[in-house]
């Protein structure tokens, strides 16, 4: 098999990594489980690297001394490249690739979904940061400040607004949800007060928690009010991270691209339409677009750079073609 580079998307709940050749095909896949080491134990991130690396060789039916870089972006490396050398050593120690560059989820998810040198991505998956940068380069983080002091917006945060919704009304403080009805049986729990002891009994993961989202969506869809109206405060709240990071920036009066990524997203209009509503009400000449790529294209586009290659329309045409066919 020819040299590939094996970009890595690794965040708070699973880590997604594809062997992509000079021509832009994919030639492997792989996954594992959560490689945010702030949250996360070091043997956990780095088995999880493990599994996704070695998932992504063999089904490119290829040897880890094929691989000549490796570009990861992963939950828990900071703004000023914080866990950093942590990343690249754990990555070292399963393959000993001449190159490898790590960098945050956030930056990997610009870089896949702008495709350009300037703009803002909200990144709402388990957790939520927004990154920009401008066209001079500068870079701004808002948010990623975890689950305790922030993730507004997050998969976890629209979770325990349900969570607390349905407890509230469950005991007669707060207004009718279905919500009430539809998390116990997404736990397979028979009623609340189950619902309960399941989460604080089990101490049950984060990760775990944050899956209850689609429920909060499912409710949504069905007409429940509360649910909805978790899904538009959360929209909100990931736009008044782009419109901080577009005032940070300096590109108020600029035509600013504006795209999203990240699990939360999946709920379409029920949080698209608040949060590009926000954003517009603020700033008109931005442009709200959907991202042209998943950000583990982003960490393919720094590894190409890292390793020499240049990025042409027919290798993203070919990645394109790739990614319809996964």
């Amino acid at each position: 098999m020819e040299k590939v580079i094996l970009a890595i998307d690794g965040g708070g709940t699973t880590t997604r990594c594809l062997a992509i050749d000079s021509t832009g095909a994919i030639r492997g896949s792989g996954s594992g489980g959560p490689s945010n080491h702030i949250l996360a134990p070091l043997e956990v991130v780095r088995a999880s690297l493990e599994d996704a690396i070695h998932g992504a060789v063999a089904t490119a039916e290829g040897k880890l001394s094929d691989v000549c870089c490796i570009s990861l972006g992963t939950a828990g490396i900071g703004p000023n490249s914080e866990g950093k050398e942590i990343i690249e050593d754990l990555a070292r120690e399963i393959v000993p690739a001449e190159r490898i560059t790590a960098t945050g989820d956030m930056v990997i998810a610009f870089h896949g979904a702008i495709m350009g040198d300037h703009g803002v991505v909200a990144n709402a998956g388990t957790g939520s940061v927004i990154y920009g940068v401008s066209p001079s380069g500068a870079s701004r983080q808002v948010g990623g400040w975890g689950h305790v002091l922030g993730d507004e917006g997050s998969a976890y945060d629209i979770a325990i607004q349900g969570l607390r919704a349905g407890a509230r009304h469950f005991d007669g403080r707060g207004p009718f949800t279905k919500l009430v009805d539809l998390i116990p049986q997404a736990l397979d729990m028979s009623d609340y007060i189950q619902v309960a002891l399941k989460i604080y009994g089990l101490n049950m993961p984060r990760e775990d928690i944050a899956a209850l989202a689609r429920t909060v969506a499912a409710a949504a869809r069905v007409g429940d009010a509360i649910s909805a109206e978790i899904l538009r405060r959360a929209g909100e709240e990931l736009a008044l991270g782009v419109t901080v990071a577009i005032r940070e920036l300096g590109m108020e009066d600029m035509s600013v691209p504006v795209s999203y990524v990240g699990s939360v997203f999946d709920s379409g209009e029920l949080i698209l339409r608040p949060f590009a509503e926000a954003v517009l009400l603020k700033y008109p000449r931005a442009t709200v677009l959907p991202p042209k790529f998943p950000a583990v294209i982003g960490a393919f586009v720094l590894g190409a750079k890292e390793a020499g290659w240049t990025i042409t329309p027919q290798m993203l045409m070919s990645i394109k073609k790739c990614l319809l066919r996964q």
